[in-house]
């Protein structure tokens, strides 16, 4: 019984120090060099620039590669954009202030996420900055 105990701790302590890891690694990535994260099919950066430049880059972006706005709403602080590409797909895009100067943008394209499509639609939004 004790030799089991001891091998249960050990593989929860090997599973603790694995589940650490995976969060140094997701947070390196965000924190990489041009940097953006690409967690749970939603696409995530940064951006130097305030959130209504954000916001507007944003809507000219997705002009920019075909798609239309379907749906917007804006805050304060924050807007959320529902878009559709020229096939149908949804996009999604969340623009949130973290400063005067910075802001995040979140892009998922499709239910599930696509990475490439997504990079796409940052790419341009990046370009109208």
């Amino acid at each position: 019984m004790k030799r089991f105990t001891s091998l249960l701790s050990l593989a929860l302590l090997s599973l603790t120090v694995m589940c650490a890891q995976g969060c140094m690694l997701v947070a390196g990535a965000v924190v990489g060099a041009g940097g953006y994260a690409y967690v749970t099919g939603a696409l995530a950066k940064n951006v130097d620039a305030n959130y209504a430049d954000v916001h507007s880059a944003a809507l000219d972006g997705l002009r920019d590669i075909g798609a239309f706005v379907v749906k917007e709403s804006i805050g304060q602080s924050s807007a959320d954009i529902h878009a559709e590409s020229e096939d149908g797909t949804t996009i999604k895009i969340d623009i949130e202030a973290l400063t005067e100067r910075a802001a995040q943008i979140k892009i998922r394209y499709g239910t599930f996420g696509n990475e490439a499509e997504s990079l796409r639609i940052l790419n341009a939004t990046m370009n109208r900055l």
